[in-house]
């Protein structure tokens, strides 16, 4: 089946986006930049963010579901000719969605595909209005239960969030009970730098065999093993 896909992303929705917190009446935002009618004090200039942080964070989670609503209703009809669609596990949404997409709402594909994977994996009765997508994105690649010890930690220190940085190094790095890592772990894993940090490299690759290896039978996880060997080898000769 082939499909002609386009969307029409028009300005005025963005005036739902983020309704809570609107901007004062001398402020107008306009698809060009912001107009200020009065000379602002140096509290009514940084009270400002506060509005744009907000429509920020709720854009990334309109435009996720947006997509997923999309990919979950359709996603049959979103394939073009030779793909496969597997009902008990509908697929993810296709290339030329996003390309659709990115042409729409102006944003890259890798921004589009990170809300829809943060809205995929943490339903809504989960989200947290004060904590940040990114925090949410850090956390969404975890399972349910393990998820939900994390929630209660960030929970618990609501008042004194770490910020995403610190929170994807303790998710990465904290056995057991979750924690966030000291100031003095932080330092440690931050002392290297430029090509030599190998942080980044570890991210990308647990992130990709966290979506793979559930998927991989015995074989591929044999093959996984063999290609890794070098890697624990040095570890354990630590």
């Amino acid at each position: 089946m082939k499909s002609l896909v386009s969307f029409d992303v028009q300005a005025p929705c963005m005036e739902i986006i983020a309704p809570s917190r609107p901007l004062p009446s001398f402020i107008e935002a306009t698809p060009v930049g912001l107009k200020l009618s009065k000379d602002l004090t140096f509290e009514e200039w940084s009270a400002i963010a506060s509005s744009f942080g907000v429509a920020l964070q709720t854009a990334a989670w309109c435009i996720g579901d947006w997509m997923v609503y999309g990919e979950r209703k359709w996603g049959r009809q979103l394939l073009l000719d030779g793909e496969e669609f597997d009902p008990a596990k509908p697929t993810r949404i296709p290339s030329h969605v996003y390309d659709a997409a990115v042409e729409s709402t102006g944003l890259d594909r890798n921004t589009l595909s990170n809300y829809a994977g943060v809205c995929r994996k943490i339903p809504m009765e989960e989200r947290r209005i004060n904590v940040s997508f990114g925090h949410h994105r850090i956390l969404a690649p975890l399972p349910p239960a393990k998820r939900l010890e994390w929630w209660s930690l960030l929970d618990s220190e609501s008042k004194k969030l770490p910020t995403v940085k610190r929170l994807a190094l303790s998710v990465r790095c904290v056995e057991g009970e979750a924690r966030i890592v000291t100031d003095k772990e932080l330092e440690r894993r931050g002392a290297q730098a430029g090509h030599d940090n190998y942080v980044p490299h570890l991210t990308r690759l647990l992130t990709c065999l966290r979506k793979t290896v559930p998927l991989m039978d015995e074989d591929q996880r044999e093959a996984l093993r063999q290609d890794t060997a070098q890697l624990i080898d040095l570890l354990d000769s630590l």
